[in-house]
C-alpha cells in the first residue's frame, strides 16, 4: 500500500483543477465544494473537463479511425 505524503506548494502557483467530464454532477458538485472550502483557493477555477466535447478533437478521432 502507498503511504500519503504531504507536498507543500505556494496556493496562488494553482490555477485550476479540471476533473473527469464522466464524473456524475452530483460528485463534481460536492468535489468542488470541497475544494473551495481549501484555504487561499479561492482564485482556482474548478471545472470539468470539454475536451470530449471539442469538435476540433473528434476530427482528429474521426480521421484517425478511417486510417
Amino acid at each position: 500500500m502507498l503511504e500519503a505524503k504531504d507536498v507543500p506548494f505556494d496556493p496562488l502557483a494553482l490555477l485550476r483543477v479540471i476533473l473527469n467530464p464522466w464524473m456524475p454532477r452530483a460528485v463534481f458538485e460536492s468535489v468542488k465544494a470541497h475544494l473551495r472550502m481549501i484555504d487561499d483557493w479561492s482564485h482556482v477555477s474548478i471545472r470539468r473537463t470539454t475536451l470530449v466535447d471539442n469538435d476540433e478533437w473528434k476530427s482528429f478521432a474521426d480521421a484517425e479511425k478511417k486510417s
